[in-house]
């Protein structure tokens, strides 16, 4: 078991997946509006390799 874990720890990409480029088109604040009204930011790590979403909305006058 411990081979599993050196084999994980040497294998440290450099770059991201290419295939995360298809996401940059999130990358921005969205205005919600209807039934929950807010917005939602997504925004790259530092290195690209995740991509987080901060959320800030109201539904029924509670904050979500």
């Amino acid at each position: 078991m411990s081979d599993n874990n050196n084999i994980q720890a040497e294998y440290r990409p450099s770059k991201p997946n290419p295939d995360l480029k298809s996401l940059d088109r999130l990358v921005s604040k969205w205005k919600q509006s209807g039934g929950v009204k807010g917005e939602i930011t997504y925004e790259w790590t530092e290195g690209g390799f995740f991509l987080i979403q901060h959320v800030d909305l109201e539904s029924d006058g509670r904050k979500i």
